[in-house]
């Protein structure tokens, strides 16, 4: 099975040609199953919103994958296969690494910083203690 890119320049040979006539002439139910499995295999189709021939037809007349709209893609439940599956993984753990390595740092200070003012603290405590 083709994914992401490769099924992008799969769907390409295969609707080379077309026009905008023909697509309107496609069942709407095999025009929404297609971009269906376009879109939850990596291939962004376009808005979303936008009329289902005039999105497929569109992309048959690109030359380049168009790039995700950052608020779909993060929405979208792509197939695990797929490398948009892949990538909306690695965004979502970001933030929680870093999250967890200034957690690390943090604590790290913490510990580095406690004993210096338990000492100061003694010190105080210990110059009060002898007026």
């Amino acid at each position: 099975m083709a994914w992401d890119d490769d099924l992008c320049v799969d769907y390409y040979c295969d609707f080379e040609g077309w026009t905008k006539e023909l697509f309107y002439k496609v069942d709407c139910d095999t025009l929404k199953s297609l971009k269906m499995v376009l879109r939850h295999r990596g291939v962004y189709t376009g808005n979303n919103r936008a009329r289902l021939a005039n999105s497929l037809y569109n992309l048959s007349t690109l030359e380049n994958t168009p790039e995700w709209d950052p608020v779909e893609f993060k929405a979208i439940i792509f197939d695990q296969r797929s490398r948009a599956y892949k990538r909306q993984q690695n965004a979502k753990q970001t933030p929680l690494i870093a999250k967890q390595q200034q957690l690390q740092q943090d604590s790290l200070l913490a510990s580095t910083y406690a004993p210096q003012s338990q000492q100061l603290e003694h010190s105080q405590q210990d110059g009060q203690q002898r007026e």
